[in-house]
């Protein structure tokens, strides 16, 4: 019988042993052997248990938690041609809705997992240079997208104990604090065209436009198509808003000033200062340069 690994985020588990109870009860359901179970930390999120699971045999790598938990497991995953079965239990479970899977009961993702079939997606490569002297970090790896600039901030200035009471509307409560944030200076190269210099609010790449409520952040993303989406949101205070909501509320594929829209396979990001960067909503400090890179169904994801 096939296996998988169960990785949990403990933050996001209330009941753990309820939780056990009900995936016990899914894996035998559709045939499966008892599962391995492992747990997050704050020093390794889930690749170096990803990368034990592949090397126990597991078939199939379940992340338990949000979409950051996802990335971290991605990462141990990639190359090793296991897939990974989502059991959203974070604030946006952002993968999971663009791929209209599962995303508030984490046994019908289990379930999905485990009787879906293998759809390829792509991978954002993110590498950073945290000072502005052209040494870049090892790289990152994202499936969502990736913020440089005001959302970034946001993230990381949304405390857990807000998140847990309002759940997704979390980020835009805590957002009313920063409608006037300045513009940043940013060099953007889109592949091999020359730097382009502008100011932005923030800068967004991935390969999912699907926010929480239904919002389409970038109309045109797919999460399998090979490109890299690219929004730039200038507001440049209180009242470029209104043009920012309109631009983005539209769904239209069109650029304007205030929401610019591009399509590459590798983004090149300098920014004028230090500037926050998130990616798949985890909050990873800040830097002056970002390089993001598609790599097309680099992973597997079953449902």
């Amino acid at each position: 019988m096939p296996m998988a690994a169960v990785i949990v985020n403990p933050t996001k588990v209330s009941d753990a042993a309820k939780m056990r109870a009900q995936a016990h009860s899914v894996f035998q359901h559709h045939g499966w052997e008892e599962p391995l179970w492992f747990e997050t930390t704050v020093e390794d999120t889930g690749r170096g248990q990803a990368l034990e699971a592949i090397a126990l045999g597991a078939d199939l790598l379940c992340p338990y938690g949000g979409d950051g938990t996802v990335r971290s497991v991605a990462s141990g995953a990639l190359g090793s041609g296991i897939p990974l079965g989502l059991l959203s239990a974070g604030t946006g479970n952002l993968l999971a809705r663009n791929m209209k899977l599962p995303h508030r009961r984490f046994e019908d993702g289990l379930a999905a997992a485990l009787s879906g079939q293998a759809r390829p997606i792509d991978v954002m490569r993110i590498t950073m240079d945290r000072e502005g002297d052209g040494q870049w970090s090892e790289p990152e790896y994202g499936l969502v997208m990736t913020g440089f600039g005001l959302d970034a901030d946001i993230l990381g200035g949304t405390p857990e104990t807000l998140k847990a009471r309002l759940s997704w509307l979390a980020y835009p409560v805590n957002g009313l604090r920063h409608v006037r944030h300045d513009l940043v200076p940013m060099s953007i190269t889109f592949d091999a065209d020359e730097p382009v210099q502008t100011e932005v609010t923030t800068a967004i790449v991935g390969s999912c436009g699907l926010l929480t409520g239904g919002v389409q952040l970038m109309p045109g993303a797919r999460f399998d198509d090979g490109d890299l989406d690219a929004v730039l949101i200038r507001a440049g205070g209180l009242l470029g808003w209104p043009k920012v909501v309109a631009g983005i509320l539209s769904r239209s594929k069109r650029s304007t000033h205030a929401v610019e829209r591009r399509v590459a396979r590798r983004v090149e990001l300098r920014a004028g200062r230090p500037t926050p960067i998130e990616i798949d909503g985890d909050h990873l400090g800040s830097a002056i340069g970002v390089r993001l890179e598609v790599l097309p169904s680099a992973l597997t994801v079953r449902g």
